[in-house]
């Protein structure tokens, strides 16, 4: 440009940029917003509104003083150099002071923002006098204050216990899915790597890995044998539970997902052809194939109906389990994925809705909504409580059948899916964490 002044334009705007990156990386949240984070915020605002306008105003000397200044240097840089130097510094000048105003801004509100902050027991805690003799107004006050502190105590026990959960984590194939228990051990369906793995339950070794159909999914045990939906392969496979030999595979509908079982037959779910397939146990042969909503997945038995989950209908279809017949259709939330049954009522897991949905399984009425984690998923009963596996939160939230309350939510792995209780414990699959969590 002919003159080394023009080099402070890049220091000068590599300044502004980190500036903005601080602030960006330790301002707190707009949650942990008090009084002093707003004043501080309004105080930037109005620097970098000063900074703003001193800038447009030293635009006036481009025309006026740097422009021709630059045409002159270029004839005569050495005649003129300590007139445009004196002149260029008089604008460094304005955005430097402008700038450091902004930094030492963004200096207070980070001090504010990473300040100590008073605790209970610092606050409630009395002066000490000579002789280590507490004044007689603290001591009346730490005696009022102990049935509070006491109940503050009580409190953090129960959040303590209802937030902190042993747990164990297990290796699976690639992508679990689906997960189902024989009484001895727990099945995983590995739908990235076209196998199912058998682990036993009392210290989680895998007993072995089988091969079954094209992307299986769900899963469920019959009492003596293993099926799982094969979505890829628009099949089930039967293994034996005892050794993982395959008894069968079966064609069913366009990609197969949830499975279930009635006593004496298995249920599958067809989410491409939006119905269900009824196959006898005993030998695999399909009895009949049912019309239900739009993307079914999950599927449940309840003692006499067959529940179905249909994603993409925003609704559940509940069948006579005896011939297929549609009782009925109700409206739940948005996008449903999952089921399960409490004895009295059918629960559903609303993945767009992150809710879940109780509903009286005798008339299909809604008993309540409960908000849950982010992406809910998988869902079961353990005999007292409902269980909800997030998929977009990575934990499993415990629920009280009776009113919905939530008792504990459990970290577990990535992208959590199915899950399945043991009469002890519960496990988690965990399908981008190639896991399975015993909690």
């Amino acid at each position: 440009m002919g003159c080394p002044c023009w080099q402070r334009v890049s220091p000068d705007a590599i300044t502004v940029i980190f500036a903005v990156f601080g602030l960006i990386a330790f301002v707190p949240s707009l949650k942990r917003f008090h009084f002093q984070h707003w004043t501080g915020a309004f105080v930037v605002v109005v620097a970098v509104g000063i900074f703003f306008f001193m800038l447009l105003e030293s635009f006036k000397y481009v025309d006026k003083i740097v422009i021709p200044a630059r045409q002159e240097i270029e004839m005569s840089f050495h005649r003129n150099h300590l007139h445009m130097k004196g002149k260029t510094m008089k604008i460094s000048k304005n955005i430097f002071y402008s700038l450091i105003l902004v930094v030492l801004t963004f200096i207070v509100i980070w001090a504010e923002s990473e300040g100590k902050q008073i605790t209970p027991g610092e606050a409630h805690s009395s002066p000490i006098f000579p002789n280590n003799q507490h004044s007689f107004s603290s001591s009346l006050v730490s005696n009022e204050n102990d049935g509070m502190e006491d109940s503050r105590l009580e409190k953090l026990k129960r959040w303590y216990e209802a937030t902190t959960h042993s747990s164990s984590h297990f290796t699976v194939g690639f992508q679990p899915y689906g997960v189902a228990f024989d009484g001895t051990n727990i099945w995983v369906t590995n739908s990235g790597s076209v196998s199912i793995t058998k682990l036993r339950v009392s210290d989680g070794t895998v007993v072995g890995t089988y091969a079954v159909g094209f992307i299986p999914r769900g899963v469920t045990f019959d009492g003596s044998n293993i099926w799982v939906a094969n979505s890829g392969g628009d099949s089930v496979t039967k293994l034996r539970a005892s050794d993982g030999t395959v008894l069968g595979t079966y064609a069913v509908g366009f990609y197969p997902y949830g499975v279930a079982f009635d006593g004496a037959n298995i249920w599958v779910t067809n989410s491409g052809s939006d119905n269900i397939t009824k196959l006898r146990a005993s030998d695999g042969n399909v009895l009949g194939t049912y019309a239900v909503g739009l993307n079914p997945r999950g599927v449940i038995f309840d003692g006499t109906n067959v529940w179905v989950a249909n994603s993409n209908s925003n609704n559940i279809t509940k069948l006579r389990a005896s011939d297929g017949v549609v009782l009925s259709t109700y409206a739940v939330g948005w996008l449903p994925k999952w089921v399960a049954f409490d004895g009295a009522n059918i629960w559903i897991t609303n993945y767009g809705s992150s809710n879940v949905i109780k509903l009286r399984a005798s008339d299909g009425t809604i008993l309540g909504t409960y908000p849950v984690g982010i992406y809910p998923y998988g869902i079961i009963f353990d005999g007292v409580n409902i269980w909800v596996t997030n998929a977009g939160s990575n934990n499993v939230i415990k629920i009280r059948t009776s009113d919905g309350t939530v008792l504990g939510a459990y970290n577990v792995g990535i992208n959590p899916r199915g899950a399945i209780f043991d009469g002890a414990n519960v496990w988690v699959v965990n399908y981008d964490s190639g896991t399975i969590t015993k909690l």
